[in-house]
């Protein structure tokens, strides 16, 4: 008989990285990693997705995100919905390392079938003329 699981390792501390979740497990409908930035690091671009609503979760340190004009900060344990449409970056403007668990899966009327795993995990899109994200560390307000 075989086995109607699939497992998987992540890694909350270490140094920068992200780890994809979806080929390792076979994920057929449903986004997930892990991405640690050391202070100054983030994403180097802002992307948007046609139809994937992504979850961040702060896992350690203060984690920033800005989503269109707002820019949140996630502590360990704070999560934060992100539509699909809304433009985005992720990264890290404290001064210690932070890592943060993203999440996306399909809409409730998209049909899961193996054909829409390609969709689902690659239908980001990233925006360009809005440059590359400052990252660096920010003062104490």
């Amino acid at each position: 008989m075989s086995e109607r699981f699939s497992r998987a390792s992540l890694a909350f501390e270490g140094e920068s990285g992200i780890d994809f979740l979806w080929e390792p497990l076979g994920l057929q409908g449903h986004g997930i990693s892990v991405m640690r930035f050391q202070p100054g690091e983030g994403q180097p671009f802002w992307h948007h997705h046609e139809r994937q609503e992504e979850v961040y979760v702060g896992i350690r340190g203060v984690t920033t995100i800005r989503i269109d004009e707002q820019e949140l900060q996630l502590a360990p344990g704070d999560a934060v919905r992100v539509e699909a449409a809304a433009v985005r970056a992720v990264g890290n403007t404290s001064v210690a390392a932070c890592a943060v668990l993203v999440t996306g899966g399909l809409p409730l009327d998209e049909p899961r079938t193996g054909s829409n795993r390609g969709a689902l995990l690659r239908d980001g899109s990233r925006v360009k003329e809005l440059g590359v994200p400052d990252w660096g560390p920010k003062a104490p307000a």
